[in-house]
């Protein structure tokens, strides 16, 4: 059975790859695809995905504040980063991210981080991927992994 994805990012070239990579893997459904917090919000309340995931830098608003609207609909939480901002991502986590990705994963990442967030395991690097398409972090819900 394939997870569903809601995808929220503003910039249209990364949008773009995002969506092709998720709609490649065959255990990915993508139902919605956003490019900014108001879209973001209106698709959380329009569709129920299994994984949000989610840009923290959106022009119309912090990508964190759509965390708890996600988690209240027992959605699981991927940020997605350009690059390992610590702080940002630290307060992501705490919020009630599950991880993050960089948006330069490969397909495999993607699906990898995926599978692992509904198998309640850490997730460790992926072998053979480059080291950036690794998960940076992951929590499971009640506990720190």
């Amino acid at each position: 059975m394939a997870h569903t994805v809601v995808l929220v990012e503003d910039d249209p070239r990364i949008r773009e790859r995002l969506a092709a990579l998720i709609t490649a893997n065959a255990n990915l459904k993508l139902l919605a695809i956003a490019g900014n917090f108001v879209e973001g919000r209106t698709a959380l309340k329009t569709q129920t995905p299994d994984v949000l995931l989610l840009d923290l830098g959106l022009p119309d608003g912090d990508g964190a504040d759509l965390i708890p609207l996600a988690l209240r609909a027992n959605v699981r939480v991927i940020v997605m980063s350009v690059f390992n901002n610590g702080a940002r991502l630290d307060a992501a986590l705490k919020a009630g991210a599950d991880g993050c990705l960089f948006k330069d994963s490969s397909p495999r990442a993607i699906g990898h981080a995926v599978a692992a967030l509904f198998a309640e395991s850490p997730i460790h690097g992926i072998p053979g991927d480059a080291p950036r398409g690794e998960m940076a972090a992951h929590r499971s819900r009640g506990r720190d992994v």
